[in-house]
């Protein structure tokens, strides 16, 4: 959560299940994510991954599989 904090403001109420569709963020905010997240955890990511994993939750259980992928 603290890479989106810095890059985001995503306010006081966000929790790591909260809907990426109640946060409003459009697929240009997706894919300056999905870029983020690639160059922090060396896994490439796009913006349709992201919305498949729907929260934060979902893409730290993405990022997790891909890293076992790549192992």
């Amino acid at each position: 959560m603290q890479i989106l904090s810095e890059k985001f403001d995503l306010g006081d109420d966000i929790t790591p299940t909260t809907p990426f569709a109640e946060l409003d963020l459009d697929s240009l905010v997706l894919v300056e994510l999905a870029v983020i997240l690639s160059r922090t955890y060396q896994a490439p990511l796009d913006e349709e991954e992201l919305t498949e994993a729907g929260n934060i939750d979902g893409v730290i259980a993405l990022l997790e599989s891909k890293r076992v992928a790549a192992a």
